[in-house]
């Protein structure tokens, strides 16, 4: 994103969305009202199935191009696509095929995914563009400082007339005790507004602290590890541990005991690193004469890992934008 944004900037464009690829593929279901479909595209050498569910962009899957010599293999290409349908855990539909008449599919559409984002209209109708952290995080600034400044300034208004009635009322009405209770009503709400204002500034400070350990900079695959062993409970043992960029993060291991597995998952669910951590499996097993307990956690990485640069032939979807 940052590549992005600065190459359009030197040349002098101004930058209005950053859209998924995929997106493309989500228009032409739309174009032939179809809301089950995958759209199969083959773009160079590589094969790009996108699930639409329910009217919706679903789930992404970009492989080599199955090939047998300088041919495409169709048959295996039907196999990529139902084993897509599987990953998504999505029941098979139809299959619509982008500008590539040679694959035996139910639709195949004369015009590639790329060519449907041409549209300005797409753009004006789409709900959301890839941002730099930075940006967001600036954006959500001004817009919290706003909406406390709006509360404050209420609460304040609300004073300030609370002050004028008590003053004017009190000289005009005989009873003084039904005016005081009115007063103080009145201070009691814009008292609840200031302290509402006082929890999203508190509630904002949160977001920027999960935005500064996500993003600032990226976490690296060593602070993950590093972060998973130390957590790790005393009494238990990791033997695999799969993380990395687009994909869920997968624990296994084996522990003492079903407690050491609940405090291990309670301790990384509490971390600003990981989010939707749970275990997926625990079973029952034996290492000598002791009893254990052979664990699977699931979960998923605040934010992008660091990897490596690929070249602009990399069958990753992330940088197919």
């Amino acid at each position: 994103l940052n590549r992005i944004y600065s190459e359009a900037e030197q040349a002098g464009i101004r930058v209005k969305a950053v859209l998924p690829a995929a997106l493309g593929a989500w228009q032409a279901t739309q174009a032939m009202a179809q809301r089950d479909a995958a759209v199969v595209e083959i773009v160079d050498d590589t094969l790009n199935i996108d699930v639409v569910r329910e009217g919706e962009l679903w789930y992404s899957r970009t492989v080599p191009a199955p090939r047998i010599g300088e041919q495409l293999d169709s048959e295996s290409v039907h196999d990529e696509v139902f084993r897509t349908f599987a990953i998504a855990e999505s029941m098979p539909s139809s299959t619509l095929g982008l500008a590539h008449p040679g694959l035996s599919l139910d639709v195949i559409l004369p015009r590639e995914s790329l060519s449907y984002l041409a549209d300005p209209n797409v753009i004006a109708r789409s709900l959301f563009s890839f941002e730099l952290p930075s940006r967001v995080a600036a954006r959500l600034q001004r817009q919290e400082q706003w909406r406390a400044g709006r509360a404050i300034a209420a609460a304040l208004v609300a004073l300030v007339m609370v002050s004028y009635l008590a003053a004017t009322q009190y000289q005009a009405m005989s009873s003084v005790e039904d005016e005081t209770r009115i007063a103080n009503q009145k201070v009691q709400a814009a008292t609840k507004e200031v302290k509402l204002a006082l929890e999203e500034e508190s509630q904002y400070a949160k977001d920027l602290q999960i935005l500064a350990v996500a993003f600032h900079p990226g976490q690296t695959l060593g602070d993950v590890v590093t972060t998973l062993a130390n957590s790790a409970p005393k009494e238990s043992w990791l033997t695999s541990i799969a993380v990395g960029r687009d994909r869920p993060m997968t624990l296994v291991g084996t522990a003492i005991s079903d407690a050491n597995v609940s405090q291990f998952v309670s301790d990384l669910s509490k971390s600003p690193r990981f989010a939707e951590v749970k275990a997926t499996s625990m079973n029952r097993g034996v290492i000598g004469k002791q009893v254990v307990t052979d664990f699977i956690i699931g979960g998923r990485t605040h934010g992008l890992l660091n990897f490596e640069r690929r070249s602009l032939k990399s069958t990753t979807k992330g940088e197919r934008l």
